[in-house]
This record gives C-alpha cells, structure tokens and sequence, in this order.
C-alpha cells in the first residue's frame, strides 16, 4: 500500500499526468451518459421476446396492444369482435397499421379456429376485454398458456358483469386482476391484482374509465414482462372467498322504493349504463341513469320509500 500512495503522489506531481486525471475526470458524466443507455439497451435484449396472440376488444385491447408492442413483443395475431355499424374495432385499426394479421370469427368454437391458433405458434395468449367463450382447445395451444385480464379482485365477483355488482353491492374497494385461464370461469391462478377505490359517487361507467381502465393498461404491461422474465407466479384462488353473479339483467335492476336510501342509489349507479335501474310511471317502464342521495335528510319518522319533498 505505501508503493502504491507514493506511485499515485509522483503522478500527481507530474503536471502532464495531472492535466490528464482532470480531464478524466470532468469527461466521465460525458462518457457514463452516453454509455449507460447502451447497458440499458443490452440488458432489454435479454428479456425474452414473446411471440402473443392477443384476443380483445374496444380501446382497451389496443392500448394493450400499443403497450406490447412497445415492449418488444411480437404479436402474431390478434383477435377481436366483428365489426358493427360500419365502425372498426380499435385493436383492428391499430394492427393493421403494423401488419398484423386479425380474425374477426362470430365464434371461437370452430375448427377453423383452432388450427389458426396452432399455426401461429405463439408463446402466450392474452385476454384483454374478452366477453365471448373460448374454448379449452383453442386456450390451451400457446405453449405458456393464456392469461386474462379481470375488474374484480379475484376470487370475488367472478362473471362478466363484476364491476356493476360491485357498485350495487356496496363495496368501497375494487381492483383488477390477470389471471392464468384454466378450465372454470375466472377461476385459475392469480399472477398479479392492482386495488382501487370505489368513490361513494362512482357509476359503473366512470369506476371503469376513470380507475379500472389505466391501471387494468398497467396491469397487464407488467404481468406480460412477468411472464418474460419467468417471474410470473401461478396463486391458487381461495375458493372459501369466492362468488359469482350473474349478467345484470333489467330483472336485477328494478328498483324497490321500500329499499333503505343507500340501497337504490347504489342499485342506481352500478346500473348505469348498462342495464339502466328501471321504475313504473303511470304503468310505464321508466329508467333513471343519475340521481344523488343525500343521508342528512333521513330521520326516525320517515319510512323507507316515503315520499318526503317534491
């Protein structure tokens, strides 16, 4: 140690030498700048680039698809709804812009299907926004398997109307979950779950474009990256915490004025857009989209469905 301190104190002494350490040192953020985006990029090429099928449908699908694409993945196909009224479906637009491939079958239970999908030879199948069956012989083909995106918190409200009963039902809390498909609905193995906040106003439509929608984007940007990188993990539901609702149907959604206050404005909100709460007026069916409620104006002597100011 002592050669080497005096080694260093002789080039310190030599003013050439100096110079040089200097320079050095007022270069390295200069080079360090220009090198670390190479390190960065080097340890991208590393991450396993995924050959997709992905299924979906309106503006989410093709942000998700937007998303894949931007982190390298190939996607190999992609499926998506027919087209209605003339209108194409987003996810189509956008790949078509990149030239990939799009099938618009009625339905997936077809031969035709199922040897389209084993042609694409694709590593993974992602379900974003998918309300069509698909079934085990055509879910099973990518060699990873097929991972699904759901706007529930898993095991809870499995079935394809679980953001209005959550809104109907009273809960505070939300999320979104991608899960691996398996034979049962919603039923397979958790690989990642995001939690929200349900707002005591909140409708169907605006819990889902407000909160479910980007953070659903994001959920499925790192799930897809978990999957690349082999971290992705397989977690068994809690079948002693699940439930499953129906479709919400105009059935569900008459609205019982002998309810308590809290009771029909959530009915209310979770109905709104879809199916819409429906009352009689003058023996006409009659839907009501909006409403607010207002607690303070509730006292011991009124009656549920009591009539208290017009």
């Amino acid at each position: 140690m002592p050669v080497l301190f005096d080694t260093m104190e002789r080039w310190m002494r030599d003013e050439r030498v100096g110079v040089a350490l200097t320079a050095a040192c007022v270069a390295l953020p200069y080079v360090w700048s220009k090198v670390k985006p190479m390190l960065s990029s080097k340890k991208k090429e590393k991450q396993a680039k995924l050959r997709i099928i992905l299924v979906g449908q309106q503006k989410f699908c093709a942000d998700v698809f937007d998303a894949y694409r931007d982190l390298g993945h190939d996607i190999v196909a992609v499926y998506t709804m027919p087209d209605t009224d003339a209108r194409p479906e987003p996810v189509r637009v956008q790949a078509e812009k990149f030239g990939v491939s799009v099938f618009q079958p009625k339905s997936f239970k077809t031969a035709e299907v199922a040897n389209q999908w084993k042609e694409h030879n694709a590593d993974i199948a992602v379900l974003a926004y998918v309300t069509k069956i698909i079934p085990d012989s055509v879910i099973n083909t990518p060699a990873m398997g097929t991972i699904c995106f759901h706007p529930s918190l898993l095991p809870k409200y499995r079935g394809g109307n679980a953001i209005q009963w959550q809104i109907i039902q009273g809960e505070k809390e939300t999320g979104v979950t991608v899960f691996w498909t398996d034979a049962g609905a919603d039923t397979g193995p958790i690989l990642l779950q995001k939690r929200a906040q349900i707002k005591p106003d909140d409708t169907t439509a605006s819990l889902y474009f407000k909160t479910l929608y980007p953070i659903g984007v994001d959920a499925m940007k790192e799930a897809i990256t978990m999957v690349a990188n082999g971290t992705a993990p397989r977690l068994v539901q809690d079948e002693s915490l699940s439930s499953a609702q129906p479709l919400c149907k105009d059935k569900h959604v008459h609205i019982s004025w002998d309810r308590p206050g809290q009771e029909v404005y959530n009915l209310i909100r979770g109905a709104n857009p879809q199916p819409g709460a429906h009352t009689t007026l003058n023996g006409e069916m009659v839907r009501i989209f909006d409403c607010s409620f207002d607690s303070t104006r509730i006292t011991s002597e009124h009656q549920a469905g009591q009539v208290v100011s017009i």
